[in-house]
């Protein structure tokens, strides 16, 4: 796979979900001259075409369409309105499908400064564009300090909202944890996964799967900084939950209960390498070669019902995470069926290391 299409494959997957949407400037066009008003109609229905095109992977054909489309709102409605940040949103995540970080990157710093304007009312565009230039900070730029600084705005905004949105905290917290390893603040790093730890004890008894994730990831970084006593205590809690969790499944299989009372969103599939339809391997990374760094790298994945990687955590030597990331959000695998539906399935992805 070529570098281009294996980077936008990777980025896509990372925030998946932040694709072009399909809101209209109907607001704006019913205070307009009429000019005005069939000149945002118009751009309206463009948007939807574009939104096909880019769902059916029909990205050059996409592009031409939303660049009519940002034209069309700035001249009617001036350049700082909301409907012209929601074109640059949709041409951002355009470039991005095309494997064009740069210009991604500028439509979505665009946008991000034209809903900044109005925070209280942009909150939720404001904090997924902040992830969003994390990503490509880190991922496509390699600039850390950036994509921490972005993380850090976005976390700081979900967890402000009332009811913040536990998910996206969470996801903010690793994506902290694994930037501040990667510069070296590991006290920050070991914090985050705490407060990780913390959030998913307090909710054990529905996802005991998260907090052992949380807890494996934990113990990945405490082991690597020798952190004898952490990494011990949560070796041990992992252990209890293995435990629980195989009490509690021969205990519904005799009460034949088991669509009642287990959350089967996300099934647990212990190592994938077996089950991988198609599995690249890694780029060794020259940095890692010019240091001596080998070994395995462990990565903690989530795939979704089409066999496709969502999710993935780095457990390794953090000069290696980069080049593994790519590889493992490019690998498919086969879907997992319970009852003869596909589901959710997390497990791990173990890629080698050796020096020669």
């Amino acid at each position: 796979m070529k570098k281009s299409l294996l980077l936008s494959v990777f980025l896509l997957a990372q925030f998946a979900g932040h694709a072009p949407g399909t809101a209209r400037a109907q607001t704006a066009a019913s205070s307009t001259p009429t000019d005005q008003t069939a000149a945002l109609r118009e751009a309206d229905n463009l948007n939807v075409k574009a939104v096909g095109l880019y769902q059916a992977a029909k990205y050059d054909e996409a592009l031409p369409l939303a660049e009519q489309v940002l034209k069309l709102r700035e001249a009617a409605v001036g350049s700082d309105h909301q409907a012209v940040a929601d074109a640059h949103k949709n041409l951002g995540a355009i470039y991005l499908a095309k494997g064009k970080a740069d210009k991604a990157r500028k439509h979505y710093t665009h946008s991000l400064s034209i809903y900044e304007k109005n925070p209280a009312a942009n909150k939720a565009n404001i904090y997924k564009l902040l992830d969003a230039l994390g990503v490509l900070e880190r991922f496509a730029f390699n600039n850390y300090p950036a994509a921490a600084e972005h993380y850090e705005r976005s976390l700081a905004l979900r967890q402000s909202a009332p009811g913040a949105e536990q998910e996206g905290v969470i996801k903010n917290l690793y994506d902290l944890a694994e930037l501040y390893e990667l510069l070296g603040q590991n006290g920050k790093a070991v914090e985050m996964h705490r407060r990780v730890i913390e959030s998913r004890e307090r909710r054990e008894a529905t996802h005991p799967d998260e907090l052992n994730l949380a807890l494996n990831l934990f113990g990945c970084l405490t082991e690597r900084l020798d952190m004898k006593t952490e990494t011990a205590e949560a070796r041990q809690r992992i252990e209890q939950l293995t435990a629980a969790s195989a009490e509690k499944r021969e205990r519904e299989a005799a009460q034949q209960a088991a669509q009642e009372s287990v959350d089967k969103s996300v099934r647990g599939g212990g190592v994938l390498n077996g089950k991988a339809l198609s599995k690249p391997q890694p780029v060794y990374p020259e940095a890692a070669k010019r240091r001596g760094v080998a070994g395995v790298v462990k990565v903690f994945a989530t795939i979704d019902e089409t066999g496709k990687v969502v999710e993935a955590h780095p457990c390794g030597h953090p000069l290696l995470w980069e080049s593994t990331l790519r590889a493992a959000y490019a690998a498919r695998f086969s879907p997992t069926l319970l009852d003869g539906k596909p589901v959710k399935v997390r497990g791990v992805i173990t890629y080698k290391f050796v020096l020669r």
